[in-house]
Formats: C-alpha cells, sequence, structure tokens
C-alpha cells in the first residue's frame, strides 16, 4: 500500500516536515522507515534527528540501530540526549547501540546517563556504561 501512495503524483512522504518518518520511527515500524528512505524526499535527520529520537524514547532497537547508519542522522544532537534518555528509561539494548557510535559522548552533561540510570535503578545499564572508555568515571559512587 504504501509503495503505491508513494509513487502518486499528489503525495509527498516529506510532508510536514517529514511527519511520516516520524510516526513511523515512534511506532517502531522498521519496513516502513526503509520504505520511506527509498524516496529521496524523505530526510530522516529532519528537526535535529527526531525520527532517531523518538526510536530511541521507545526503546525501537532495530530503528535506531537502522537510523545510525545514515550519515546525515546525528546521535548527538541537545548534548547527546540519545543516550542520557535511553540510559534514563533503561533501554539498555539502545544503550549499546549508541555507544558503539564513536561520535556518542556518554559522559555529556555532567554524566547524566550514569547518573540517571543510578537513580532508576538501572544496574545493566550502569555496567555497560562503566565498560565504556568515554564515561567519565572520576567522582562517582556506585552502589550494588
Amino acid at each position: 500500500m504504501l509503495q503505491l501512495l508513494m509513487v502518486h503524483p499528489c503525495v509527498d512522504p516529506s510532508a510536514c516536515d517529514n511527519l511520516a518518518i516520524t510516526i513511523a520511527s515512534t511506532r517502531g515500524y522498521l519496513p516502513i522507515v526503509m520504505e520511506l528512505l527509498t524516496d529521496k524526499r524523505v530526510d530522516a535527520s529532519t528537526q535535529s534527528s527526531y525520527s532517531l529520537r523518538e526510536a530511541r524514547k521507545n526503546g525501537h532497537t532495530q530503528v535506531v540501530e537502522y537510523l545510525l547508519k545514515l550519515p546525515d542522522v546525528d546521535p548527538t544532537v541537545h548534548n547527546n540526549i540519545c543516550v542520557r534518555s535511553a540510559c534514563k528509561y533503561n533501554h539498555i539494548e539502545v544503550v549499546k547501540l549508541l555507544l558503539k557510535d564513536p561520535r556518542v559522548d556518554p559522559s555529556a552533561c555532567y554524566n547524566e546517563a550514569i547518573v540517571s540510570a543510578q537513580d532508576g535503578g538501572h544496574e545493566a545499564v550502569i555496567r555497560v556504561l562503566l565498560e565504556d572508555l568515554r564515561v567519565n568515571k572520576s567522582g562517582l559512587s556506585i552502589d550494588f
């Protein structure tokens, strides 16, 4: 169905500042995200990589993984909000994916990622963060 709509001359899949890909990412619809991105008008990096931020917020690991492969999608927007909030909401698989990206700074905003993981009692996330050399471990008091 989506393919039929995308070839119709009156349909613009990038309309409303790429709302279609944002909704597909928010809901974790990877096949739709992939199909939309076959159209050159669709931009997953619009609105400060909003599609990635929405997929991350909802823990849609496959969508996050796919979007991270796109050169214009930036996981570091808004002071690394993606990794900070993935840690806060205990999306460990998303955290692992984000940490594979060398652009991501898990110590951004005074180590907010690990602090919020500790506040939430997310021990597995804390352990993953502590293994990352980019995390500033000075001044941390981690209790398990």
